[in-house]
């Protein structure tokens, strides 16, 4: 899935179904072509996303700051992840 991830292009996505919720991987940055470039939101919603910051063969990672600067971490399961759209077109 790491792979899958850093090779998307600036403004493509993959959709994920989470614990029966859409959720969408998107290259926001091609500043580098590793995963930090990315983050993950809920139903397109580009409100609440949250940073890519590693994936593992077992976990995505993400994180976010509130505005008290405080960080907020999950991993999602890939066992767990069932893909939408393995081409990335959207």
């Amino acid at each position: 899935m790491k792979k899958e991830i850093e090779e998307l292009k600036l403004y493509e996505s993959i959709k994920f179904i989470f614990q029966n919720e859409e959720f969408t991987i998107t290259r926001f940055d091609d500043r580098n072509n590793n995963v930090d470039g990315c983050s993950i939101c809920r139903n397109e919603s580009w409100i609440n996303t949250m940073n890519v910051e590693k994936v593992t063969s077992k976990y995505i990672t993400v994180f976010t700051f509130d505005m008290m600067n405080q960080k907020t971490t999950f991993k999602f399961p890939i066992d767990d992840l069932e893909f939408v759209n393995q081409n990335k077109d959207e």
